[in-house]
């Protein structure tokens, strides 16, 4: 599911499946399929203050919509940052997924604003994503 929802949206599956890591130990950090307290729905942690979750919380269609929240992510940080570089940009995007795009401020702070544990949510996920595109994410 996760290949093929990312393949569909032209993201890499690596760091699709890496987000999922982070968010909820691939599930087994969720309880009746939230996390945050309440407030994150599903495998990608959906936010519900700010989104509607669809589908089941593991599903096709939940992936999907994580998928599409962090292509915005990523696509309003290359519109605030032009002059990062691409990995830049979507290590930015990644961070933006976690706390909200409007709060990326700086290369140098980029996982400041990190919601809950070590401030290091954009590296943890890319170092994250090499894993699994070592390991059959593609």
């Amino acid at each position: 599911m996760i290949l093929q929802e990312s393949k569909a949206a032209n993201v890499d599956p690596a760091v699709v499946a890496a987000i999922i890591s982070r968010e909820t130990n691939a599930g087994r950090a969720l309880k009746n399929g939230y996390g945050d307290g309440g407030n994150g729905f599903g495998l990608m942690q959906v936010d519900k203050r700010y989104h509607t979750g669809v589908g089941d919380w593991n599903s096709a269609e939940h992936v999907r919509q994580g998928i599409n929240i962090l292509v915005d992510s990523v696509t309003a940080v290359q519109k605030k940052f032009p002059g990062w570089s691409k990995a830049q940009q979507l290590q930015g995007g990644i961070a933006g997924y976690n706390f909200g795009p409007k709060n990326v401020q700086s290369w140098e702070r980029l996982d400041y604003t990190t919601k809950e544990g070590p401030r290091d949510y954009s590296n943890d996920v890319v170092a994250r994503a090499q894993y699994y595109r070592e390991n059959g994410y593609k």
